[in-house]
């Protein structure tokens, strides 16, 4: 087992996913009491380029890799307590030069994921908040996010949030994970 050594404090999300392009597997950390990060992997296990992702973001409860804007590299999504979530734009070598805000306001996201809910084709983000309701945000098409849709039943408290085709209609469902509620679908 290899161990990740560089001083980072509450890492509370970890992701692994090749963030450069090179083939191998990289690491993202959502941090909680210090930026977040990139270590990039030299191809044998080993990582010794530490990049801190832009904004010197902290309180991420949550962290994935998707392309959301549909250019070919994996982007950073951030789910941000006290803050709007982001998503950082690749520029296909680990370096994310562009941050954009996701809409809304929405502060306290405790879980965020990508999926193609509308099946549109390209991905969407899907939030879970936790002191308001969980929503869905539907992308352009170019990793811009205009439409917002709120999850209704009381999503308020989500910890977890994915979606899978559980009903095998051949859409995608959202599943929830709640602090103190039934998980709903």
């Amino acid at each position: 087992m290899a161990l990740l050594t560089g001083g980072w404090a509450s890492t509370y999300s970890i992701v692994a996913a090749d963030m450069d392009g090179d083939g191998d597997l990289d690491v993202l950390l959502g941090n909680y009491d210090s930026a977040s990060r990139v270590l990039l992997n030299a191809g044998d296990g080993t990582f010794p380029t530490s990049i801190e992702l832009p904004g010197g973001i902290a309180y991420t409860r949550s962290i994935a890799a998707a392309d959301v804007d549909g250019d070919g590299d994996l982007d950073v999504l951030l789910g941000i307590e006290g803050s709007a979530s982001r998503v950082l734009l690749n520029a296909g070598d680990g370096t994310f030069p562009t941050s954009i805000e996701l809409p809304g306001g929405i502060a306290y996201t405790r879980s965020i994921a990508a999926a193609d809910v509308d099946g549109d084709g390209d991905l969407d983000v899907l939030l879970g908040n936790y002191d308001s309701a969980s929503r869905v945000l539907l992308n352009a098409g170019d990793g811009t996010f205009p439409t917002s849709i709120e999850l209704p039943g009381g999503s308020a408290g989500t910890r977890s949030i994915a979606a899978a085709d559980v009903d095998g209609d051949g859409d995608l469902d959202v599943l929830l994970g709640l602090r103190m509620d039934n998980h709903k679908l």
